[in-house]
């Protein structure tokens, strides 16, 4: 290995793109999970938007919301 230290710094560098690639591919996995949940987000976010506004439930999702205060 002494004889080609170049070959060292190669085999570093293609470990480097892997991980890179692994890496890019693990966000890639992230970012369409989000966009598969994220309308189920949004709905759940619209129905909790529509039981504040009720009266009587608001404040106490309110206070849940808070910390059970």
């Amino acid at each position: 290995m002494t004889r080609w230290p170049w070959r060292r710094k190669l085999e570093q560098a293609e470990e480097a793109v892997r991980q890179a690639e692994r890496l890019r591919d693990k966000a890639e996995e992230q970012q369409r999970r989000a966009e598969r949940i994220a309308p189920r987000v949004d709905a759940v976010s619209a129905s909790l938007q529509r039981l504040r506004t009720d009266n009587h439930i608001g404040p106490m999702i309110d206070a849940i919301l808070r910390g059970g205060e």
